[in-house]
């Protein structure tokens, strides 16, 4: 059977998904960066506002990759946080000398992110009832 012409396989959209959630975390990383350059956040929650910034961004991410799937949408918005969670480890272990800590703070939020993502992407809109 011939595929359609606008689909991607999955690899691509894991990839794709991974991507959007690293761009999103940088993102929200400046608007971090800015709120404490400002004062308007305490340079003592800059940790909590990393860890806000990783969530919403899984988040963010996961659902618009959860859109994009159109089959198995909890395994695979969750194998996407995975291939982001990859790239943050393989990015510290290059940019920062000795071993992440504290690396389950970072996991359970952003795969709980994913697991609520993908949980509403898949969720069937209600039926329109006309009289």
């Amino acid at each position: 059977m011939a595929k359609k012409k606008g689909t991607r396989s999955t690899g691509v959209l894991l990839a794709m998904a991974a991507a959007g959630e690293v761009v999103l975390m940088l993102a929200l990383s400046a608007i971090s960066a800015a709120l404490v350059k400002a004062g308007i956040l305490a340079q003592s929650s800059i940790g909590t506002a990393g860890l806000g910034a990783n969530a919403l961004a899984v988040f963010l991410g996961s659902l618009l990759a959860a859109r994009k799937f159109s089959q198995k949408k909890l395994p695979l918005t969750m194998a996407a946080c995975g291939c982001y969670l990859a790239l943050l480890l393989i990015a510290n272990l290059l940019f920062l000398p000795g071993m992440p800590a504290g690396a389950l703070g970072v996991i359970c939020p952003a795969a709980a992110a994913a697991l609520l993502a993908a949980v509403l992407a898949g969720r069937r809109p209600k039926r329109s009832y006309h009289r």
